[in-house]
Protein backbone atom coordinates (compact mmCIF):
# COMPACT_ATOMS: atom_id res chain seq x y z
CA UNK A 1 0.00 0.00 0.00
CA UNK A 2 1.43 3.64 -1.01
CA UNK A 3 1.39 6.56 1.66
CA UNK A 4 -0.67 9.39 0.09
CA UNK A 5 -0.71 13.35 1.09
CA UNK A 6 -3.01 15.70 -0.26
CA UNK A 7 -2.81 19.66 1.44
CA UNK A 8 -4.44 22.26 -0.02
CA UNK A 9 -0.92 23.43 -2.36
CA UNK A 10 0.69 19.24 -2.68
CA UNK A 11 0.09 15.96 -2.93
CA UNK A 12 2.48 13.15 -3.79
CA UNK A 13 2.65 9.05 -2.71
CA UNK A 14 5.50 6.97 -1.79
CA UNK A 15 5.55 3.17 -3.32
CA UNK A 16 7.81 2.15 -0.19
CA UNK A 17 9.28 3.18 3.06
CA UNK A 18 11.66 1.35 5.00
CA UNK A 19 14.28 1.94 8.56
CA UNK A 20 17.15 0.80 9.35
CA UNK A 21 18.36 2.08 12.52
CA UNK A 22 18.77 5.81 11.87
CA UNK A 23 17.83 5.71 7.69
CA UNK A 24 14.19 6.39 6.42
CA UNK A 25 14.51 4.77 2.47
CA UNK A 26 11.73 6.20 0.17
CA UNK A 27 11.84 3.86 -2.78
CA UNK A 28 9.96 5.13 -6.13
CA UNK A 29 8.97 1.80 -7.90
CA UNK A 30 8.49 1.61 -11.23
CA UNK A 31 7.50 -1.20 -14.03
CA UNK A 32 7.85 -2.14 -18.07
CA UNK A 33 6.99 -5.39 -19.41
CA UNK A 34 9.80 -5.08 -21.53
CA UNK A 35 12.64 -1.93 -22.16
CA UNK A 36 10.82 -1.77 -25.83
CA UNK A 37 10.03 2.07 -24.57
CA UNK A 38 13.12 2.77 -22.40
CA UNK A 39 14.10 1.72 -19.18
CA UNK A 40 12.45 2.29 -15.51
CA UNK A 41 14.95 3.99 -14.51
CA UNK A 42 14.32 6.86 -16.88
CA UNK A 43 10.70 7.52 -16.01
CA UNK A 44 11.75 8.66 -13.09
CA UNK A 45 12.09 12.70 -14.48
CA UNK A 46 13.91 15.92 -12.33
CA UNK A 47 9.56 16.12 -11.83
CA UNK A 48 9.19 12.68 -10.61
CA UNK A 49 11.99 13.17 -8.00
CA UNK A 50 11.06 16.91 -6.32
CA UNK A 51 7.53 15.58 -5.61
CA UNK A 52 8.78 12.53 -4.32
CA UNK A 53 11.24 14.34 -2.09
CA UNK A 54 8.08 16.25 -0.97
CA UNK A 55 6.02 13.83 0.30
CA UNK A 56 9.46 12.27 1.77
CA UNK A 57 9.38 15.68 3.85
CA UNK A 58 5.92 15.45 4.10
CA UNK A 59 6.09 11.79 5.62
CA UNK A 60 8.98 12.85 8.09
CA UNK A 61 7.34 16.23 9.22
CA UNK A 62 3.91 13.92 9.95
CA UNK A 63 5.50 11.51 11.97
CA UNK A 64 8.15 13.33 13.88
CA UNK A 65 11.33 11.44 12.54
CA UNK A 66 13.60 14.47 11.86
CA UNK A 67 16.35 12.98 12.97
CA UNK A 68 16.01 9.92 10.88
CA UNK A 69 18.69 10.77 7.87
CA UNK A 70 16.41 9.77 4.36
CA UNK A 71 17.67 8.05 1.45
CA UNK A 72 16.02 7.79 -2.00
CA UNK A 73 15.91 4.62 -3.99
CA UNK A 74 14.62 3.55 -7.26
CA UNK A 75 13.29 -0.05 -7.76
CA UNK A 76 13.23 -0.78 -11.19
CA UNK A 77 11.22 -3.95 -12.73
CA UNK A 78 11.65 -5.14 -16.62
CA UNK A 79 9.39 -8.56 -16.48
CA UNK A 80 10.58 -9.99 -13.81
CA UNK A 81 14.13 -8.34 -13.20
CA UNK A 82 14.29 -6.37 -10.45
CA UNK A 83 17.20 -3.78 -10.11
CA UNK A 84 17.81 -1.27 -7.25
CA UNK A 85 19.60 1.50 -7.32
CA UNK A 86 20.16 2.65 -3.56
CA UNK A 87 21.05 6.59 -3.24
CA UNK A 88 19.62 7.00 -6.71
CA UNK A 89 19.00 11.03 -5.95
Amino acid sequence: MNWRFHSPHARGEIDVIAHLENVLAVCEVKARANDDFGSPLEAISARKQFVLQRAAFEFVKQHELHRMQLRFDVAAVTGVHVDVLFDAF
